[in-house]
């Protein structure tokens, strides 16, 4: 478990990953400089290392004694199979099968700090502000691929009810595939073509 080249093979979908990252970071200003600061290799990244001495403690105690990095779940071995938890509960023990995650900016720029705090300081409830509920939007997609459907259906569970869509996909409407059963958003299309100025 604790060797750095484990076994086993992860599948990613990657159409699908990027297409929840696009409406993601379409929805989010800035979200897209923070995917690309933790997925490359320059500044901080992810790594996984096995310490004994978190063994037995609580994530919370654990996160204040990481020293150059900071510490954002746990990876477990469950029958042979590896689990990733990310931002478990804080009361949630290191177990003896426990890698910890850790983001830093190098493997050997952060340790465990036995002498450190005993655990972070909780965050109240009254602490957090929420932004208020978003109202009805009117989005405009323009240009083709073939997941677009995938697409607006993502897009459609980030929209308040009565929210639109907008399609200026540069070809004929019936060409595309596109989910009809969105639960938020109307689809409307526009018999234009995107990559002409004066359409746009």
């Amino acid at each position: 478990m604790h060797d750095s080249c484990s076994t086993g093979l992860e599948v990613v979908a990657l159409r699908d990953t990027l297409a929840r990252l696009m409406v993601q970071t379409a929805r989010q200003a800035g979200l897209a400089n923070v995917y690309r600061n933790i997925l490359n290799f320059d500044g901080s990244e992810f790594y996984i290392k096995y310490f004994p001495e978190a063994v037995g403690l609580k994530f919370s105690e654990v996160q204040s004694k990481i020293k150059g990095g900071t510490l954002i779940g746990l990876r477990s071995q469950v029958n042979g199979v590896s689990k990733v938890k990310v931002n478990p509960g804080a009361d949630l023990k290191v177990q003896d099968n426990d890698d910890l995650i850790d983001l830093a900016e190098d493997d050997s720029t952060f340790s465990f700090d036995t002498a450190g705090a005993d655990e972070v300081p909780s965050l109240e409830l009254s602490q957090i502000s929420f932004a208020p509920v978003a109202s009805k939007e009117r989005i405009l997609i323009c240009g083709y691929r073939s997941d677009l459907h995938r697409l607006i259906s993502y897009l459609d569970a980030y929209l308040k009810v009565g929210s639109e869509i907008h399609l200026m996909p540069g070809k004929p409407f019936d060409s595309i595939e596109v989910q009809h059963s969105l639960m938020n958003a109307s689809l409307k299309h526009l018999q234009r073509d995107p990559a002409k100025l004066q359409d746009v």
